[in-house]
């Protein structure tokens, strides 16, 4: 009858140990799918990081684009200003070379009448002058003198109105450049507001980055109690297992 005990006892006690191999053994997978997914995880949250990081540089350096284009477009408004007040200041110019070359005019027909008057007298006077050669010699040298200014005037007159032609040119080229200045504004006003366009999606997608970031630290917050709790669970088994062999061994 003792040895039936006895052999009944030690078939209870291999049970017991043998369930508490199994026991250990799914807690160890179960701890080893919680590791690997929580590494899994931890590798998702690295590559949205690397993504964040991506994207706050592009955010950066379209940042930096903007604000090179804003001076830019600041340099050439401040060059167009600086045009329109060449222009003012040749369109005064050219204003005054025309109250000058109206002036000459005006004294060109004075001394075409004058001219003409002299060669009236001269006409009315040529017995006389025959008459009186020194008479004559002197009138002779009053209209040279008369075509020597005149002729004199004439240069000056062509000389201001080159001159006058210059300016025009400088002002046709002048409104050339202010055109292709404000085309070049339009064109930087484009980029910029592009690249305004290209800073709010960027910002949009590090929202949503951010966003997913969060959300990720809260599983892995959850994960690691999960952990712990799964740890604190296998502390407690491994406890138990350990009082089951002693009470087997005893």
């Amino acid at each position: 009858m003792a040895p039936e005990t006895l052999s009944r006892s030690s078939q209870s006690s291999t049970g017991i140990v043998y369930r508490s191999d199994v026991h250990e053994a799914c807690v160890s997978n179960a701890y080893k799918l919680l590791k690997n997914r929580f590494n899994d995880i931890l590798r998702k949250n690295d590559s949205l990081e690397k993504s964040q990081k991506l994207l706050q540089r592009r955010t950066d350096h379209a940042s930096r684009d903007n604000r090179r284009l804003r001076r830019e477009l600041n340099r050439q408004q401040n060059d167009c200003k600086l045009l329109t007040k060449e222009i003012k200041s040749i369109s005064a110019e050219k204003s005054q070379l025309y109250a000058q070359l109206e002036e000459e005019k005006f004294q060109k027909q004075l001394g075409d009448v004058f001219l003409q008057q002299c060669l009236d007298e001269i006409g009315e006077r040529q017995q006389e002058i025959r008459e009186e050669r020194s008479k004559r010699q002197v009138n002779d040298l009053m209209v040279d003198r008369c075509r020597d200014k005149i002729e004199k005037q004439k240069l000056e007159l062509e000389e201001k109105e080159n001159h006058l032609r210059t300016c025009k040119e400088a002002v046709v080229v002048a409104y050339s450049e202010i055109s292709m200045v404000k085309a070049q504004n339009r064109y930087l006003e484009q980029r910029l507001i592009v690249g305004e366009d290209n800073i709010s999606e960027l910002n949009w997608q590090l929202e949503r980055k951010n966003g997913e970031t969060a959300r990720l630290n809260i599983i892995v917050a959850k994960l690691e109690k999960e952990r712990s709790e799964a740890m604190d669970g296998c502390y407690y088994l491994q406890g138990q297992i350990g009082k089951l062999k002693t009470t087997t061994v005893n």
